[in-house]
């Protein structure tokens, strides 16, 4: 399997998950984070193949702590 294909897998699973509890995703608010820590190795991945519309990103604030998908832990302002 390749990248596209479990992202694919994991979506569906959640949105059973979803669906059997009677809950909705928010897919405005969803987004995911490829980790690496080397920029040019990174492999792209297909969110337009699957869909729903989740966006990629590249950092994302979670309880406080800004996480960056390079992990190079900066200090930026």
């Amino acid at each position: 399997m390749n990248m596209n294909q479990d992202l694919r897998l994991v979506i569906e699973k959640t949105q059973k998950l979803f669906k059997s509890n009677i809950m909705l995703l928010n897919y405005g608010k969803t987004t995911f984070m490829q980790f690496s820590s080397n920029i040019s190795y990174r492999s792209m991945v297909d969110t337009q193949s699957i869909d729903c519309k989740i966006n990629l990103t590249s950092s994302i604030k979670f309880l406080g702590l800004t996480i960056e998908s390079s992990l190079a832990w900066k200090k930026t302002y």
